[in-house]
Order: C-alpha cells, then sequence, then structure tokens
C-alpha cells in the first residue's frame, strides 16, 4: 500500500504539473475528486465498517 501511495503521489505530481502548465488545473483537480470519491465509495461497499457497541 506504501509502494502504491508513493507511485500514485509520483503520477498526480506530474499530472498536475502538465496540467498547469496547459491552463486547465481546476478542471483536472474536479476531476480527480470524482474518482477519489468513487474510490472512497468502493472502501465503504466492499470493507464495510462495522460499528462496535461500546456500552
Amino acid at each position: 500500500m506504501n509502494m502504491g501511495g508513493v507511485f500514485s503521489g509520483a503520477f498526480i505530481t506530474n499530472f498536475l504539473g502538465k496540467s498547469t502548465d496547459a491552463g486547465h488545473l481546476g478542471r483536472d483537480f474536479a476531476l480527480m475528486s470524482v474518482v477519489i470519491l468513487a474510490a472512497v465509495g468502493m472502501l465503504l461497499v466492499f470493507l464495510r465498517p462495522k460499528v462496535k457497541d461500546a456500552a
């Protein structure tokens, strides 16, 4: 997981740099947020967090 995070960070840094040079950074941030929301949704569906009763 750590290696995946490092590779993702390297890709995103390069991608956002090119996006800044092209002048459409805001659009690409919006598209990136859609991908992140989809990933969070998949995590919630597949991991199914359980609430442990504290009482």
